[in-house]
């Protein structure tokens, strides 16, 4: 592997050198083997640093969380949104053309009615019903015909017309979906399984009583993978939990998950310290995106996936979308992570990107999803 320093040694004309070899390499190499990232910063949002959750109507429109309000970003630009309460919005999710968004002792959904303008209804209770306290809604999820909001002390259902608390043994930490399935833990304690509204018990859970669950993701049709703040990578299945067996395993454990996705037969583990793990279905690691080589910030407070296997990344500083077989190439290998093209900024059909001192500019297409950028 060629390093920085070694990189930086050598005159102009060697750097360029290299980097023409590399051009040349990208062409050998085969489809869904490179990728591109892109990076938005607060400059270009015109938000806070903080995103903490993305959610995508499929049609080309990215919302996101943000500290300083709800952001939404289409090809007509991007705008910021405040609630009437100017308090931090922890949780966004698209569905059924509305945008739901969860905030302190707050919840409810946005109407975009045209670009720049987008109306906010409130779901919260006028009647005193909802006793919030210190109530901070971090997850929502649709689930068959209902939208649930989820913070620390409550689960709430929303059918459409009313809401509806779920019954819990006690505070929760987020609620989860995979497969089809919604889970939450205990704090403190196992994991449930939420079946017609009602919080079942999963068997065995009881060893998650020392960590924080925070991602569950389907492994195949049976079992799923269960990531874990501080003991890694669980296999649940009929046959219980067992500790999953990845060569990132203990980086994982020291690095904190805090996310986790799927994309194709890769899985994607979001941390609080280092950035992105990527495991292979064998548990192999097949790369480690952090702010030494492509992202803008180690620290990963969301994850989500578009329909073309893409990966939108909210950060403690900005977010960046992965765009992989992009036919601007960065090679998928842990070893040429000194080739990282990391975007300065995106304009119409280009690509303005550096590597350390050195500055081109690329033509390219754009995203399929028309994301505007």
């Amino acid at each position: 592997m060629i390093s920085f320093r070694y990189l930086k040694s050598l005159p102009l004309f060697g750097q360029w050198a290299i980097v023409v070899g590399m051009l040349l390499q990208c062409a050998t190499l085969q489809a869904g083997d490179y990728f591109r990232i892109h990076h938005f910063s607060k400059d270009y949002y015109k938000g806070s640093q903080q995103n903490w959750d993305i959610s995508l109507d499929g049609n080309g429109r990215v919302f996101i969380a943000n500290n300083a309000g709800l952001i939404i970003m289409s090809s007509s630009g991007t705008e910021l949104h405040s609630l009437p309460q100017q308090t931090i919005i922890r949780s966004v999710l698209w569905s059924g053309n509305k945008i739901f968004t969860g905030s302190f002792e707050e919840f409810g959904f946005w109407e975009a009615r045209s670009p720049g303008e987008a109306v906010y209804h409130s779901l919260v209770p006028t009647d005193g019903s909802l006793a919030m306290q210190n109530d901070e809604f971090w997850k929502i999820i649709a689930h068959k015909e209902n939208i649930y909001f989820q913070s620390f002390g409550k689960i709430l259902c929303y059918d459409g017309q009313q809401i509806r608390p779920i019954a819990l043994p006690g505070p929760v930490l987020f609620l989860l979906e995979a497969a089809g399935k919604l889970f939450v833990q205990e704090i403190n304690g196992g994991l449930f399984e939420l079946v017609q509204d009602s919080l079942v018990k999963i068997p065995g859970s009881e060893l998650f009583a020392d960590t924080e669950v925070k991602t569950i993701l389907p492994y195949d049709d049976n079992s799923f993978l269960v990531g874990t703040s501080s003991r890694g990578i669980y296999h649940y299945s009929s046959k219980g939990f067992q500790q999953w067996q990845t060569e990132a395993n203990n980086e994982l454990m020291s690095s904190k998950i805090n996310h986790g996705a799927r994309i194709g037969k890769q899985f994607v583990f979001g941390t609080l310290l280092k950035g992105l793990y990527f495991v292979d279905m064998q548990g192999k690691q097949t790369l480690h995106l952090h702010s030494a080589n492509g992202l803008q910030n180690n620290t990963i407070l969301a994850l989500e996936t578009d329909h073309e296997q893409n990966l939108w990344v909210g950060m403690d500083k900005g977010f960046d979308f992965i765009w992989f077989n992009s036919e601007q190439c960065t090679p998928l290998h842990p070893g040429w992570a000194i080739f990282m093209w990391a975007p300065i900024r995106a304009s119409t059909n280009t690509i303005f990107s550096r590597v350390r001192q050195a500055r081109m500019q690329h033509s390219l297409k754009a995203p399929k999803d028309r994301y505007g950028f």
